[in-house]
């Protein structure tokens, strides 16, 4: 993997430090790891509302929009294809939306854009016939929806800071854990078309939420926020650090199985012949069980540091996808879900914790958007169309066989990569102690 010395880092054990293990510092600017104005009860509800609010439309569509692909005529293959266009659509738009947010400092405004155009442009699918008019239909919904989650993100752990960022996004899991088990109810007769109206009234209450979220103010002392030489100059600075270059091409192994699993568990779900009643019962569970490790989370990343949590994470991924390549009972199914937080929750925070640390006040929201847009832009573009693929070619146990390997790739590349650091690490202090004695 080459050599890494010349990157910015510091080991730190225990709770001497900010963080423990790797610090991918920024090149220039101060770092986004502590909130820029004070977490206030009145800013923490505000934010924990939108939160809420805004997850409750990912539960209504996400987890049923292959479904409801499937009753309307689409065979697997072409389902994998039509979800491959969203992470395709969302690999080139989202670094872009994240790029205009810093240089023009629009803020929310980006994602008033997306909550008013996604209901609109869903509301037409009931009108769509083919495969073709749903590709197209779903790439224009795609270049407004797929931004929103990491400039949120971002504004939020500007607004609460990487510590407390968990605390907020939990909220956003109780909303998905409440309205994925009231969504699963309500498609189990059949209705899944009922999916285009409920995300429509969400999207609205959402929008009226993000109303009363709080703006990030200017930096005490100054009047205006510093911007980039250049549109740009954000996203070079990002890709001149190699150790995060080499995470983003590590964790997207990783997120390639977890693309594998949340785009075709329902199909995998339905192929087993299990109960639909109970499908939403398991995305409950899995959404609980965020709760209590996003509210830890901040905790665990100060502790033990973002990259070996993200770590133990992928760890996590592996071991479930190992158990569900068997396709065990129903009652394995709900366990299994319920290490959907340690797995994906710890996973989410960790990576926004490491794209804060590598940002400064003029690229915050372009390296949560770079990202995002490796990890469920290309990452789920390959997920999607492989998935389609393997799943009507070779069926649902296979599928999991897959995720299993790929999800193995990004687990040893990154105990490799954590390796080759930790090594450096020591043999650099050793050095610095030798000269010392020397003197």
């Amino acid at each position: 993997m080459g050599n890494f010395s010349k990157e910015p880092r510091v080991f730190r054990h225990g709770n001497c430090g900010r963080e423990a293990g790797i610090e991918l510092t920024p090149t220039t600017g101060t770092p986004s790891t502590e909130p820029l104005y004070g977490l206030t009860p009145t800013r923490y509800v505000r934010m924990s509302l939108y939160y809420l609010m805004y997850f409750t439309t990912v539960a209504a569509f996400s987890p049923y929009f292959n479904l409801y692909l499937a009753t309307r005529g689409l065979s697997s293959s072409q389902v994998g294809i039509v979800l491959a266009v969203m992470p395709f659509v969302g690999l080139l738009v989202q670094p872009l939306w994240g790029i205009l947010n810093d240089w023009l400092h629009l803020q929310r405004m980006t994602v008033f854009i997306g909550l008013g155009a996604a209901p609109l442009i869903l509301l037409t699918f009931p009108y769509l016939r083919g495969f073709t008019a749903f590709l197209f239909m779903v790439a224009v919904l795609a270049v407004f929806q797929t931004g929103m989650i990491p400039v949120m993100d971002s504004l939020t752990v500007q607004n609460a800071g990487v510590r407390n960022y968990g605390k907020v996004r939990m909220f956003g899991s109780l909303g998905y854990a409440i309205m994925v088990s009231v969504a699963g109810q309500m498609y189990r007769s059949g209705n899944v078309n009922s999916m285009v109206p409920l995300y429509a009234v969400l999207a609205a209450l959402s929008f009226i939420a993000l109303i009363s979220y709080p703006p990030i103010p200017a930096p005490k002392g100054t009047s205006v926020v510093s911007k980039p030489a250049s549109a740009l100059t954000g996203l070079r600075t990002l890709m001149k650090n190699r150790v995060f270059v080499w995470l983003l091409l590590l964790t997207m192994f990783v997120s390639i199985s977890q693309t594998l699993n949340s785009n075709f568990f329902t199909l995998y779900y339905h192929a087993l012949n299990r109960p639909l009643g109970v499908l939403g019962v398991i995305y409950s569970v899995g959404g609980l069980s965020e709760l209590p490790l996003f509210f830890v989370s901040g905790r665990l990343i100060t502790r033990f540091g973002a990259e070996r949590m993200l770590l133990v994470a992928s760890g996590v991924f592996l071991l479930r996808w190992l158990v569900l390549m068997f396709g065990p009972p129903t009652w394995v199914l709900v366990c299994l879900q319920a290490l959907h937080g340690l797995s994906f929750g710890i996973a989410l925070a960790a990576g926004i914790s490491v794209a804060s640390r590598v940002s400064d006040e003029t690229n915050r929201a372009t390296a949560q958007t770079v990202y995002s847009a490796v990890n469920t832009g290309l990452a789920a573009i390959v997920g999607s169309m492989s998935g389609g693929l393997v799943l009507e070619a070779y069926g649902p146990y296979v599928l999991y066989a897959f995720a299993a390997v790929v999800c193995a790739l990004g687990v040893s590349g990154m105990t490799i990569l954590l390796a080759m650091l930790r090594r450096e690490s020591v043999n650099s202090v050793s050095n610095s102690r030798v000269s010392n004695t020397s003197r």
